[in-house]
């Protein structure tokens, strides 16, 4: 399995969970890290195919699409900075006028 990253050897990575890495840990791993052309709409992963590529992300979003029977796309999640998500997607939002509250405790299975 491929591991891939912009790792640079003399600043911390932007990735955080590579910056969190302890120095040993992170030395096993740079060997296998490679920096890759990230260009828009990449797959990252393929439904029902063995993941061979793990990537830390620097800088970006990706988004998790679910796939249905009928072919049909479904964003269900989005991977990244979530600040600068949040930052985009607030003035976009409108006000909710709608109430919504649980009717029936539902029992579990």
């Amino acid at each position: 399995m491929a591991l891939v990253s912009a790792p640079r050897k003399s600043a911390p990575s932007r990735n955080r969970l590579l910056a969190a890495t302890s120095p040993s840990d992170l030395a096993l791993l740079l060997p296998h890290l490679q920096p890759v052309a990230m260009p828009l709409l990449k797959d990252l992963e393929r439904p029902n195919r063995r993941i061979e590529t793990i990537y830390f992300m620097e800088a970006g979003i990706a988004s998790v699409v679910a796939v249905r029977p009928d072919a049909t796309k479904v964003e269900v999640g989005l991977i990244g900075d979530s600040r600068k998500t949040l930052q985009e997607l607030m003035p976009l939002l409108k006000r909710n006028e709608n109430r919504s509250f649980l009717g029936k405790m539902q029992n579990e299975a």
